[in-house]
């Protein structure tokens, strides 16, 4: 891992807000908020071209995980000069941060936020999507192993890919760091969120018609048990968890993107945490390195009523 004194080089010589590097931010395992820092350092150049120029929401948790732990929208008050912000949304507002640099993430490690959510959207484009995304939620009922869950997500996963393909769209995938799966098929930013949801229900429709046990409805009392495929991530503001963005989560998770051919075999989502993707990365490289330059319309079929 790299110092403290490392990473202030890096910051520059106004560092008064990086503060109490020792507070421990994940009490199963011990990681100080220094640590944390550390490994977003290591990582950020595989994770800067995906979160640069995006809107986030932040998920906090003051006194550390297990702990409880509050989303923020808008830009907190007293940050430094350099976090940069936009006003944003439809019926009701918010002062968004977005991402510009190495130093406004370790802010926000700093603030005590262990995940980094992140809108579909970019600079300049805040209001036309670059991305369908389909969030794979299995079910977690007692007695089910999360290894389980996990495997249920990644067979739906391969299906949806599959129907993904035969419309020409280009599919990546990544862990949650949870239970589910998500998937990111970059599209041309020159579509409304309305047009962006509906292709993406289309696409889920088709897929619960091939698998079993699926469904689009978000009540849990009306799932029943069954795998939700979670398209309405696709709506305006909505956001879903940033690639390598840390989990709250026992182990320290990371969501992280991997070749569909890795996650066909991968049994569970725990072996990836902020102490082994850095490795990982440095070894394998980043999965979505080439996913900007994939971007496609969404075809005609998808968009047509």
């Amino acid at each position: 891992m790299y110092s403290k004194e490392r990473l202030y080089q890096i910051l520059g010589p106004s560092v008064e807000w990086l503060t109490h590097p020792e507070k421990v931010l994940y009490k199963t395992k011990g990681y100080t908020k220094l640590e944390v820092a550390e490994y977003y350092y290591e990582i950020y150049d595989f994770m800067q071209p995906h979160i640069s120029g995006r809107p986030v929401i932040l998920k906090r948790f003051v006194e550390g995980w297990p702990g409880i732990a509050f989303f923020q929208r808008n830009r907190p008050a007293g940050a430094p000069d350099f976090i940069r912000s936009v006003e944003l949304g439809i019926h009701k507002k918010a002062e968004y941060i977005v991402l510009e640099g190495l130093r406004d993430l370790l802010y926000l490690v700093n603030i005590d936020t262990l995940e980094l959510h992140m809108m579909p959207v970019r600079a300049p484009h805040f209001y036309r999507p670059d991305f369908v995304i389909f969030d794979l939620d299995p079910p977690l009922e007692e007695g089910y192993k999360i290894e389980d869950a996990f495997r249920l997500s990644v067979e739906v996963a391969l299906v949806l890919r599959d129907i993904l393909k035969a419309y020409g769209l280009s599919p990546y995938v990544k862990t949650s760091g949870k239970k589910g799966v998500h998937i990111f098929c970059p599209i041309q930013p020159r579509y409304s969120f309305q047009h962006v949801f509906g292709a993406a229900f289309k696409i889920a429709e088709l897929t619960i018609k091939k698998v079993a046990n699926t469904t689009t409805e978000r009540r849990l009392g009306k799932r029943q048990g069954q795998l939700l495929i979670d398209v309405y991530r696709n709506h305006p503001m909505q956001s879903v968890v940033a690639p390598y963005s840390t989990r709250a989560t026992e182990a320290a998770t990371v969501s992280m993107p991997l070749p569909w051919e890795v996650l066909a075999d991968l049994t569970s989502p725990m072996e990836f945490t902020i102490a082994t993707v850095p490795q990982w990365l440095r070894a394998h490289g980043d999965a979505w390195q080439d996913i900007d330059r994939k971007r496609t319309p969404i075809p005609e079929a998808l968009i047509s009523s």
